[in-house]
């Protein structure tokens, strides 16, 4: 009976993100409401069934009551796969890269105000914060329009506008649009739409920006794809994200072989550093 119930953890969305985000980094009950939007009852209820199925435990860290995961479960032989793969599985919800984005303000938050180190913590190992905002246009020509896949809180559409005439922040989710308005203002335009269906007309930007958010969409090739359909010839698409060793999606010979597919594409460049990868995809 006790597999029945694992079965349920993944077949509920909520709890399949709040596994992910702990995954990720401790949090109290307060901070998981504040990144995924529900009632503090209806997280309560379900931090309370994965504590008692051993999922995730409860430890206190100064004035914070935390909860984290259970990295090794004694889990059901049928249900270690599922355990294995929980980010695979995460990555096919949509709500999975607002939570990451939000979970970084929380941490840094949680520093501000109980002067912890979890902020520092979470951000060494997450090594392309430091790095993103220069190297994923390192090399980049200066060109006209520019598309920011999504682009979230829009900071880094900031960034770009030194290399750009005319920048375009694309996201599936209206919130994290809602906030980029805040930190844009009028000054670049924002679109709501699919990395999988891109609302552009073909051969019409120069560069094409995938900043931490391909390994979160279902179908990376689909997203490469449109991609360099809306890619004006001698434009540019710029990857950075995370190295998978287990998803054949992040490697050298899948971004070779993508580009052995389409002979009017050739691969710039691709450089692993520390525990992401940086790549530069170019269109003849």
């Amino acid at each position: 009976m006790q597999t029945i119930e694992y079965l349920k953890v993944f077949a509920e969305p909520l709890r399949i993100r709040i596994l992910f985000l702990l995954k990720e980094s401790s949090l109290t009950v307060s901070e998981l409401v504040s990144i995924m939007g529900q009632s503090q009852s209806n997280i309560s209820h379900h931090i309370k069934t994965l504590k008692d199925l051993n999922l995730i435990e409860f430890e206190k860290k100064g004035n914070l009551n935390l909860y984290k995961l259970i990295k090794k479960p004694d889990l059901p032989a049928v249900i270690l796969g599922f355990w294995e793969k929980l980010s695979e599985i995460a990555s096919e919800l949509i709500e999975t890269h607002e939570d990451l984005r939000k979970l970084v303000f929380i941490l840094a938050d949680r520093d501000k105000n109980n002067n912890s180190e979890s902020w520092s913590v979470w951000r060494k190992a997450q090594p392309d914060l430091p790095y993103t905002s220069t190297v994923a246009f390192a090399g980049m020509p200066k060109a006209n329009i520019a598309v920011d896949i999504g682009c979230g809180d829009g900071l880094f559409l900031s960034e770009l506008k030194t290399n750009f005439n005319h920048l375009i922040g694309l996201d599936i989710s209206m919130n994290q649009l809602a906030q980029a308005k805040k930190t844009v203002e009028n000054e670049f335009l924002l679109v709501r739409g699919n990395a999988l269906s891109l609302p552009f007309q073909s051969n019409s930007v120069c560069s094409v920006f995938f900043r931490m958010v391909l390994g979160f969409i279902k179908n990376p090739e689909k997203a490469l794809d449109e991609a360099f359909k809306i890619l004006r010839p001698g434009g540019r698409i710029s990857i950075i994200d995370k190295i998978k060793p287990e998803e054949k999606y992040f490697s050298r010979i899948f971004f070779s072989k993508f580009c052995e597919d389409k002979p009017s594409l050739n691969l710039l460049y691709f450089r692993e550093i520390s525990t992401i990868f940086i790549c530069s995809l170019e269109k003849l």
